[in-house]
């Protein structure tokens, strides 16, 4: 019965101690979410993703194909299509559309905040618009054979998938995790630490073995975050071997907060690897003088 009780007890105590790590972290990553920080770095990160670019890319060629043949342009004629084909390909190579892409970023933002945060939110995948009218005109205006006979193209908005649907519920999913620790992982923590106290058989100890797990906790939390990739930590969930989960976890690393938490959590576990060293030499001597 005693070794019962003092395996539960150090159950508790690693659990405890866990909760509490977990706690921090989800604190830190949804505050970064809801400061809009982590978020923007998100958006950055999604859009400037070769797939997104390319997207992007073939979407303005076929709009500006549209758009010619909408304004009396045969495009059928020999050299039209290979022009247009030369000049978004030129468009691309300079990275136009990869900075006009950049440039969605702050207003393609709040979306993807509301897309992580709201719980009412119906499944499906996260959509940009993007407007490359003026990229458009500007590359069509720049082929001799076309560009000084047609006017000012009207190009509709196009729109880009950065992350599927499945991509997108992973990534709510890592979120709505980080928040619930972000509420409870405190509680849930001091319960478990409350509970390993009460079924221990050794009192005197208890602190120090508490102390010692945080110390641990907090220094592979520290390790994770400072030099783990995030697509191995992506990996290791059950839901999050995928793009986007990696994609929140690097720019969460990286953010402000991520990197706060970094050196929160190195004086935490210096400070507790101290008290686990303090105590455990006060219950050492109490033992010593019990014995005596």
């Amino acid at each position: 019965m005693r070794l019962l009780r003092t395996l539960l007890s150090a159950l508790c105590i690693v659990c405890g101690a866990l909760s509490l790590v977990f706690w921090a972290s989800g604190r830190a990553l949804v505050s970064g979410v809801e400061s809009g920080e982590l978020v923007g770095s998100v958006v950055v990160v999604g859009l400037d993703r070769p797939a997104v670019v390319d997207a992007v890319a073939n979407a303005a060629y076929n709009a500006a194909i549209d758009a010619l043949a909408g304004v009396g342009v045969d495009t059928e004629a020999p050299g039209v299509v290979a022009a247009v084909d030369a000049a978004m390909a030129t468009a691309a190579r300079a990275g136009e559309f990869r900075q006009l892409v950049r440039s969605q970023a702050e207003s393609t933002a709040a979306q993807l905040r509301e897309t992580l945060t709201d719980p009412t939110r119906a499944p499906g995948p996260w959509v940009v618009e993007i407007d490359v009218t003026r990229a458009v005109n500007d590359r069509i205006d720049a082929i001799p054979a076309v560009g000084g006979s047609v006017p000012e193209l009207s190009i509709a908005p196009i729109h880009v998938s950065v992350w599927t649907r499945t991509q997108v519920e992973a990534a709510r999913t890592t979120f709505a995790v980080a928040q619930w620790f972000a509420r409870y992982g405190g509680w849930l923590g001091a319960a478990l630490v409350v509970s390993g106290i009460a079924v221990t058989p050794r009192r005197r100890w208890f602190a120090t073995k508490l102390f010692a797990a945080l110390a641990v906790g907090f220094a592979a939390a520290w390790f994770v975050v400072r030099n783990v990739d995030p697509g191995v930590v992506a990996h290791v969930l059950p839901w999050g071997d995928d793009v986007a989960v990696e994609t929140l976890l690097a720019s969460a690393f990286s953010s402000r907060a991520g990197v706060a938490f970094q050196s929160w959590a190195v004086v935490a576990a210096v400070g507790c690897a101290a008290a686990a060293v303090v105590v455990g030499w006060r219950a050492r001597a109490s033992s010593k003088r019990s014995r005596s």
